[in-house]
């Protein structure tokens, strides 16, 4: 099975990516679609498949001229993360390839994808990580699919993602990258339409969500996020087993562990990868990197419970001069 990164620039966080990549699948079945592939491969300088973007990117030049942005992120930013789709639809083409899998450059992959595959998922055209999307199965005709609704989506019916870029469909908001954080109203993102493919194409294709937790494992959606299981300084907790991050659901006394997978380090939390590719996340050089973030999350946190202490005392005191006082002292 071929497993796709599609990233533009260098960035530190992409060594550990591949790193961990190569620990459970082959590296000439790793492919990396980069904007130069002969600078990638300089800067990771591991023995994987590069490839430059330029040379798939007619579809995309297509949907450039019928894209209508409408997110708080740059226009450039997130074209592109629509674009990537039809990068690697035009790559699987050309290279026939039977099944692949797709990974943001912010993931660390802790299986063998065709062995995890042909285990659990071989029965479905479109597997996927609700809510972030950072970890995607596909075969060819679930990807085509997807392609042809993009271009459908914002050819013909541009006025059916109007809901998803308001307040009014704030479940929407939380499946684009918990933009409803953001000072924004405008959040259709690549997600959006993942959500409505989803939705309106379950009759053509078979899809599941490997963000719920079967035969005790899950990709996970954003280790930030404590969902089911436990913080640790504000990132999720772990155990290790042979290399392999588990832990347990909250209030499960039996303590039945669920593996991941997957870790989705997304935003800042992206600068903790190199640790998380070892087996050992309490180790002191750990400490010290996540001692800052944590004082900030913190700090964070209490100054808005002081903030929120405020507001209600100035009401509270707003109150009391204007009513209370008034009633008690009538002469005042």
């Amino acid at each position: 099975m071929k497993l796709f990164i599609i990233h533009n620039g260098r960035q530190e966080y992409l060594k550990s990516t591949i790193k961990q990549l190569l620990k459970y699948n082959k590296a000439e079945d790793i492919v990396f679609l980069s904007d130069d592939k002969v600078a990638t491969k300089q800067y990771l300088q591991e023995d994987i498949v590069y490839e430059n973007i330029s040379e798939y990117f007619k579809s995309s030049m297509e949907f450039e001229k019928i894209y209508q942005h409408m997110s708080y992120n740059k226009k450039q930013y997130e074209l592109f993360c629509f674009q990537r789709w039809l990068i690697l639809n035009e790559y699987v083409k050309k290279n026939n390839i039977p099944v692949f899998a797709h990974i943001d450059s912010d993931v660390l992959l802790f299986s063998n994808a065709e062995k995890y595959y042909d285990k659990y998922l071989k029965n479905y055209d479109f597997c996927y990580v609700w809510s972030c999307g950072h970890v995607f199965f596909w075969t060819p005709k679930g990807l085509e699919h997807f392609s042809d609704f993009l271009f459908d989506q914002y050819t013909n019916h541009i006025d059916t993602l109007e809901p998803y870029f308001t307040w009014e469909n704030i479940s929407c908001v939380y499946r684009n990258n918990w933009s409803c954080y953001q000072d924004r109203t405008n959040c259709v993102t690549d997600m959006t339409l993942f959500y409505l493919f989803v939705k309106q194409e379950h009759i053509n294709i078979q899809t599941k969500d490997i963000w719920i937790i079967e035969n005790n494992n899950v990709f996970d959606n954003c280790i930030h996020m404590d969902e089911w299981f436990k913080y640790w300084f504000w990132l999720k907790k772990f155990k290790w087993d042979n290399g392999q991050p588990y832990w347990f659901l909250k209030g499960d006394k039996t303590q039945n562990r669920i593996y991941f997978q997957a870790l989705h380090f997304q935003w800042k939390s992206k600068k903790f990868m190199k640790y998380f590719s070892e087996t050992n996340t309490s180790s002191l050089e750990y400490f010290k990197a996540i001692f800052p973030f944590w004082i900030r999350k913190v700090w964070i946190r209490c100054l808005e419970k002081i903030f929120k202490l405020l507001w209600v005392y100035e009401i509270v005191r707003n109150f009391y001069l204007k009513k209370i006082r008034k009633w008690i002292n009538p002469r005042e």
